[in-house]
């Protein structure tokens, strides 16, 4: 008990450092634009490859069925993402998402809460331009708790990862200060509690 005590504390406290890092960050450099964004995200855990003793074995192939959003995205969970400008198209930032898991392959009759947060590195290519191609790479913790149907129990002991993710998306400008945010990153836990999987958002910055 104590040794995942001690464990879970690491987990929370990984999350609370990438925040309070990032509004340090905010504070030390009023000068440089931050950028907050709220969306919509979709979960897939079908197009990831996994096989063997993996969590949800088995699913399709990388990459297979990436659009396939009738059968595998789990859609309606907002995201909210905070970052800051620090050179040119490069920032730094920190983002949480919440969704409930319903669509996976060769399961039914089932929720599974869904809890995402961490930091990232954003490169944001021709900001100069009404839209932006941009690429993303990050760490955090990710929790798809299939121990726990429909109760939303954040940091579950069984499920919860370490993971890295890294992400390809657009910002298409519509103002000076807002515009519209498209992104998809794909999350790889370190650990073998966590679960494979795609994540795609849509929404608005400001």
């Amino acid at each position: 008990v104590s040794n995942f005590t001690y464990l879970m504390k690491n987990k929370i406290l990984v999350v609370i450092a990438l925040f309070f890092t990032f509004t340090q960050l905010s504070a030390q450099n009023s000068d440089r634009p931050r950028h907050i964004s709220l969306s919509f995200n979709a979960v897939d855990v079908y197009p990831t490859g996994v096989k063997g003793d993996e969590p949800f074995s088995p699913q399709g192939e990388f990459l297979e069925d990436f659009f396939n959003i009738s059968d595998h995205w789990n859609l309606g969970g907002p995201t909210i993402s905070l970052s800051r400008s620090i050179i040119g198209g490069f920032s730094i930032g920190a983002r949480l998402s919440l969704n409930y898991i319903k669509k996976v392959e060769g399961q039914s009759d089932f929720q599974y809460p869904y809890f995402a947060a961490g930091g990232f590195l954003k490169q944001t290519f021709f900001s100069n331009k009404k839209i932006r191609p941009f690429i993303a790479i990050g760490y955090g913790i990710s929790d798809i708790d299939y121990s726990s149907n429909n109760n939303l129990n954040l940091l579950s002991s069984n499920t919860t990862s370490y993971n890295l993710n890294g992400g390809l998306g657009f910002d298409i400008k519509l103002s000076e200060s807002a515009g519209l945010t498209l992104e998809s990153t794909y999350h790889n836990p370190v650990e073998t509690t966590g679960i494979k999987h795609f994540r795609h958002q849509f929404g608005v910055y400001y």
